[in-house]
């Protein structure tokens, strides 16, 4: 059983009044959820742990334990958001978005990691041969050319030992996909009501959640009745 405190922050790049984990960092690169998704996905999926969220090295790792969490069951989203995609399509989409980021600035490790091959990488090469389509579709025309594909290539290269690292930490966490997959729609199940009300920066909840005796999943969320002056 795990406790966290989620607290009403506005995010600096939308302006909107949403949650996010205490402890997390609060800048432009870090998002406030407006719904019980985006929790779920910082505290289940990003494996090492809150306090790194914001990187786009964390998030590749993040990505490769989505692929264990949700991608592996076809299990993004309920809500029929982005469902005219596949979910590699999905996941590709991220890996651009991120790619546009770095070639404007943001850091990525591009050290050579070396890791070994996994059972989900013929995954993680569809997703990547889906990115590589739209990537420079991201960067202005007016770029050099040369520079785009040689950006390209070193961030693409990077990328796929960061989905195996995440998706065999995540293995190592939850041990089986489907345990993880339950925890992390009960955590976005009893989120998402309370990220839809908010009333106040600054408010906080308290969420607990684990698994119980029988190994079946539960979260709750109550509100953390303090003095918010």
């Amino acid at each position: 059983m795990k406790t966290v405190t989620l607290q009403a922050f506005t995010d600096e790049s939308t302006g909107v009044l949403g949650l996010g984990v205490k402890g997390m960092s609060r800048d432009e690169t870090t998002n406030a959820s407006t719904d019980g998704l985006g929790i779920a996905h910082d505290l289940i999926e990003h494996v090492n742990g809150v306090r790194e969220i914001g990187g786009i090295t964390d998030e590749l790792e993040a990505l490769g334990a989505i692929w264990f969490v949700r991608g592996q069951y076809n299990d993004i989203r309920r809500d029929r958001v982005g469902s005219m995609y596949t979910v590699h399509q999905n996941l590709a989409s991220d890996i651009v978005r991120m790619f546009r980021d770095f070639f404007y600035g943001a850091y990525v490790d591009l050290k050579p990691v070396r890791t070994y091959s996994c059972v989900a990488d013929d995954d993680f090469r569809q997703i990547l041969e889906h990115a590589m389509e739209d990537a420079r579709k991201e960067i202005d025309d007016d770029e050099d050319s040369a520079e785009v594909k040689e950006k390209e290539r070193a961030y693409m290269a990077a990328c796929l030992p960061r989905l195996r690292i995440g998706y065999r930490k995540a293995k190592r966490k939850y041990k089986r996909g489907t345990a993880a997959n339950n925890l992390f729609w009960e955590i976005a199940e009893a989120v998402d009501p309370v990220a839809r009300r908010i009333e106040f920066e600054g408010q906080e909840f308290k969420l607990t959640y684990g698994y119980d005796r029988d190994g079946n999943s539960y979260a709750r969320v109550s509100e953390a009745w303090e003095d918010y002056e």
